[in-house]
């Protein structure tokens, strides 16, 4: 009886992040989403591809609704950038700000809503944590925005070149 070694998932970090972007983009009139990636295109993180999109776009969608429904412009910014085996990624808004503080709010009874920021983010430093051994940062500032830093650690071996 052999054993096959379990083999996890790989993608490609650039395109995960303009597929979130795109997604983005297309489900909203009502901001304009800027991105910058500073990453290698070959750049790749072990995890779920479908995950990860999913919880840039969770984010870019927090942001863009953490404005006033008056504010005549919604700008979300989502940025990348690598630096010796670390993956920063950055969703930042101009928004009304949140009250979050990392850590403290998974137990939290006032979380049972799913609609709640709070929620939304205690859920995605789940993930972060439990699925990309990263972890989230919150700074946020009232009437002046938040911004949400997911750093990642990139081991050297995902980062060979795609030879298919």
């Amino acid at each position: 009886m052999s054993t096959s070694p379990i083999v996890i998932p790989q993608f490609r970090i650039y395109f995960a992040l303009q597929q979130a972007v795109v997604l983005a983009k297309a489900r909203t009139t009502q901001a304009q989403v800027f991105s910058r990636f500073s990453i290698p295109s070959e750049l790749r993180l072990r995890g779920s591809f479908t995950q990860f999109v999913t919880l840039i776009g969770q984010l870019i969608k927090l942001s863009i609704s953490s404005y006033q429904q008056t504010a005549a412009h919604r700008l979300v910014f989502v940025t990348a950038d690598y630096l010796v085996n670390q993956l920063t990624i950055r969703v930042t808004d101009g928004g009304s700000g949140l009250r979050y503080q990392t850590g403290k709010l998974l137990g939290d009874k006032t979380l049972h809503s799913h609609s709640t920021p709070q929620r939304i983010l205690a859920e995605t430093e789940l993930t972060v944590r439990s699925v990309f051994r990263g972890q989230l940062l919150v700074k946020t500032f009232p009437q002046r925005g938040t911004q949400v830093t997911i750093q990642l650690p990139v081991p050297t071996y995902t980062q060979t070149p795609d030879t298919s």
